[in-house]
């Protein structure tokens, strides 16, 4: 049995990452997640890829960031 490791694209982070490189820098405050409905904690868990978000979760990242919810899959 061989010990292999992969690594799993986190789709939000690199819409993040594609927006800050655009002159968007990421500084979310209590009101950003207040207003996507999505506890800071848990937000943290969807870019550390710890916890995937619900497809509700992941219309509301996408229209927060402008890009298609089938872009963040």
């Amino acid at each position: 049995m061989t010990n292999k490791s992969f690594f799993v694209k986190n789709k939000i982070g690199e819409v993040i990452r594609e927006k800050e490189q655009g002159g968007f820098p990421f500084k979310p405050s209590n009101t950003f997640y207040r207003e996507l409905g999505i506890h800071k904690r848990r937000f943290g868990q969807y870019l550390r890829n710890e916890k995937q978000p619900d497809l509700e979760e992941l219309a509301r990242i996408a229209n927060c960031f402008g890009v298609n919810s089938k872009d963040l899959f």
